[in-house]
């Protein structure tokens, strides 16, 4: 798990919490979600938006709904790809300044 990086922690967990149906069957307290993906609270809740948005889950009040859980499983098997330092933006001076 630790080579995953925080989206795919959380869509691993939402698919273990879900039944056949894509129903969370169990919605774990909000402190209960960062520790099993091993992220902060705000970086959960951040990406549990931004699902939401994207239209991967819908709260269903006390049963959430996991919209498009293929799409969930496919972004596990992503590999993560860290920014490359320098690449665009205000990292460029940081780069030539640091590096140089």
């Amino acid at each position: 798990m630790a080579f995953l990086d925080v989206p795919a922690r959380l869509a691993r967990v939402l698919l273990e919490l879900a039944n056949e149906e894509a129903v969370i069957v169990r919605r774990p307290p909000q402190t209960e979600l960062p520790a099993m993906t091993g992220a902060t609270r705000e970086s959960t809740n951040k990406w549990l938006g931004t699902f939401g948005r994207i239209g991967l889950i819908r709260d269903e009040g006390s049963s959430p709904l996991l919209l498009r859980p293929d799409d969930l499983r496919r972004r596990i098997l992503q590999p993560y790809v860290p920014p490359v330092l320098g690449a665009c933006g205000p990292a460029e001076g940081l780069r030539s300044r640091a590096f140089m």
